[in-house]
């Protein structure tokens, strides 16, 4: 930095914005990060805006399929438990074939409907 603070005259067009930045670093806080926003062209904002938008879509989308897989589990978990107790099968052997708790296979015993 003290190459860049030192000489900004021989450092050319593409960085001086570095040699700037670097004397700037005695501005209070405030002004600092106004500065710093300032150096910031509006299509760099512009791409930073549209690459953090993208992430955060990509990152929903996965969230959104693991949710949704986790979900559509559990439903077929219960689905099969609805099944086994239409066929007449026990309790205990619904918990142990599925691995719901039994008070979760009680309550679809109880159920007026269990295949609903």
């Amino acid at each position: 930095m003290r190459t860049f603070a030192g000489k900004p005259e021989d450092l050319g067009k593409r960085y001086a914005p570095i040699a700037e930045a670097a004397m700037m670093h005695d501005l209070p806080g405030k002004e600092q990060v106004q500065y710093f926003r300032g150096m910031i062209s509006d299509e760099e904002k512009q791409d930073l805006y549209t690459d953090g938008f993208a992430d955060g879509v990509k990152q929903g989308r996965a969230e959104g399929r693991a949710e949704g897989f986790v979900d559509g589990r559990a439903e077929g978990v219960v689905e099969v438990a609805r099944q086994l107790l239409s066929m007449g099968a026990t309790v205990d052997y619904v918990s142990k074939a599925t691995g719901l708790p039994e008070q979760e296979i009680q309550k679809l015993v109880n159920s007026k409907h269990p295949l609903e």
